[in-house]
């Protein structure tokens, strides 16, 4: 992204959670500027494993026995245990240099939506259904 100017890369940080919402849905990342340095930053290693970090620290979260107790948004311990080798797959796969953009938005989605299957209880087949989604994409 050497030759991206400067405004556009802050337009893009500004509206990260649109153009990932955007990607998300099957837009073309190639499509427009915004999108296309958008899908270029999910592709970078460091974001990659901060996402996977963020799966497995889930997956943590989910198994411990005690309650932390903080303002935190919780995981949806249930669901995220019952899913948690898909879990655990997903952020594997994550590091795969072949993945492609809307697997990367959408694993950034599930982690930042707090009314999300990976908070909100709900039945465990949300939750499963969202990660074979993403492993799908990517």
């Amino acid at each position: 992204m050497g030759n991206v100017s400067t405004l556009l890369v802050t337009r893009v940080r500004l509206h990260a959670h649109r153009l990932d919402a955007e990607i998300a849905d099957g837009a073309d990342p190639m499509a427009t500027g915004e999108r296309a340095v958008r899908a270029a930053q999910l592709l970078e290693p460091r974001m990659r494993h901060a996402l996977a970090a963020g799966l497995r620290r889930a997956v943590l979260d989910a198994r411990r026995t005690a309650c932390v107790r903080s303002s935190a948004v919780h995981v949806a311990r249930s669901a995220v245990c019952a899913c948690a080798p898909s879990l655990l797959a997903l952020a594997a796969e994550l590091g795969d240099p072949g993945v492609r953009p809307r697997g990367i938005a959408l694993t950034r989605i599930l982690l930042s939506d707090g009314t999300g299957p990976l908070y909100c209880a709900g039945p465990e087949d949300d939750l499963r259904a969202a990660v074979d989604e993403i492993r799908a994409a990517l």
